[in-house]
């Protein structure tokens, strides 16, 4: 659909635009708001005055294209100032750039758009898998939206063709009763049987405590457990989904079930890739499953390296976690004085990274501590450097420690 006011010429005017020394934005923002769009949308220089100004002005389509630039929107910072622009005032009008998934994870944005109660931002709140929203912020766009969004909603919900986890039939089973909507209208064939003996203890008992009780467990840390030790299924959402469900997320339950019995696989490795798992769960993990752990954790340090896990795994897990953590979170040379297996750091150690600058920094720092390591215990001992090449096979000890055993047990010769 063509737009009156956009400048057919728009590609001949954008080196006008973006060589302009305007000190003030706002009369020609008015005045040719479509040429402006355009280049807030497909600039590759657009002047940092008109830039700041439109955003000041916290119009909808302005917002919208700067958005759709993603050279501009490239760098976080602008993100945060885009979030923060925002919020300043109502943001019921900017309900629709607002949605976008990268404004979304920006501190207190899905809560001021919950508080709209907007159709729309119900919608997205609602929807299933990874752009949904957690059971907290459902409820709150609900109670703002008032009973008659709520109730379409939670039938929404239940009529969906796609399977629904037994905490999403319990919420919206909860709704309904919270809209004054009758449960007996609920086709109780399409429910999970365990939801379906609640619905039925309900009605006949026509005492809504049973279903409260039950959607409040499902919804919260004890259902998220109980789905955390069950396997993937295909048509159900994954562990990561169960987590964001539950945002934001009890650890300390997570970490004292997870030690009564470690999570499976795939649970850990969706518990460690969440950005707020704690050190404590994280390594809890790491003994039971330390490659699936070492392949998603969010958090990457040296603790996790020296970290209790299955010997077998270790030399795997180890060359996984300075791949992925060298330079994000990993130090070069407190990798050379501390890291083991030494076998295993070296292999992963043994090229520098391409292509990452703080990487290939922690790799000189490594290889700078190795240098003074091998100087201190080995020198030009060729009994050492013997005894160490027999000691790499196995070695389970770190690099300091495999130099000087190979130091101390070099054969009483002479040196070659």
């Amino acid at each position: 659909m063509s737009r009156p006011d956009l400048d057919p010429s728009f590609r001949d005017a954008r080196p006008l635009v973006e060589a302009a020394d305007v000190a003030d934005w706002s009369r020609p923002l008015s005045g040719v708001p479509g040429l402006l769009e355009e280049e807030l949308r497909q600039g590759r220089a657009i002047p940092a005055r008109l830039l700041e100004d439109a955003l000041a002005l916290r119009e909808p389509r302005f917002l919208e294209a700067v958005l759709k630039n993603d050279r501009v929107c490239g760098e976080p910072a602008m993100l945060d100032r885009i979030a923060e622009l925002a919020l300043t005032g109502d943001v019921t009008p900017l309900v629709r750039p607002l949605m976008d998934r990268r404004l979304l994870s920006r501190a207190g944005v899905a809560e001021r758009l919950a508080d709209t109660g907007h159709p729309d931002v119900a919608d997205r709140a609602h929807t299933q898998g990874a752009f949904g929203w957690s059971f907290r912020l459902r409820r709150r766009v609900l109670a703002a939206a008032g009973p008659g969004e709520a109730a379409r909603q939670a039938r929404a919900m239940l009529g969906r063709q796609d399977r629904l986890s037994a905490a999403d039939q319990l919420y919206a089973l909860l709704v309904l009763h919270e809209c004054g909507e009758p449960l007996s209208d609920v086709a109780a064939d399409r429910l999970d049987p365990e939801v379906a003996g609640v619905l039925s203890a309900v009605l006949d008992a026509d005492d809504a405590g049973a279903l409260r009780a039950a959607a409040e467990r499902a919804m919260g840390s004890e259902g998220l457990v109980a789905e955390l030790y069950t396997p993937p299924q295909r048509d159900l959402p994954g562990h990561g989904i169960s987590l964001a469900l539950r945002e934001p997320l009890d650890w300390a339950a997570l970490t004292a079930a997870a030690r009564r019995k470690a999570f499976p696989k795939d649970a850990s490795a969706a518990v460690t890739a969440h950005p707020g798992c704690p050190a404590e769960l994280r390594d809890l993990l790491y003994a039971r499953h330390p490659v699936a752990v070492a392949e998603h954790a969010a958090r990457l340090d040296l603790g996790l390296v020296a970290a209790a896990c299955a010997r077998r795994s270790r030399p795997k897990a180890v060359r996984t976690l300075i791949r992925r953590g060298l330079g994000r979170g990993l130090d070069g040379a407190a990798l050379a004085a501390e890291a083991a297996p030494a076998v295993a750091v070296l292999e992963a150690m043994r090229v520098r990274p391409e292509g990452d600058a703080a990487a290939g920094r922690e790799w000189e720092r490594f290889a700078a501590a190795l240098a003074g390591l091998v100087r201190e215990h080995l020198g030009d001992d060729v009994r050492a450097w013997r005894s160490a090449r027999a000691l790499l096979g196995d070695f389970a000890g770190n690099i300091p420690e495999l130099l000087a055993q190979a130091a101390a047990t070099a054969p009483d010769e002479p040196n070659p």
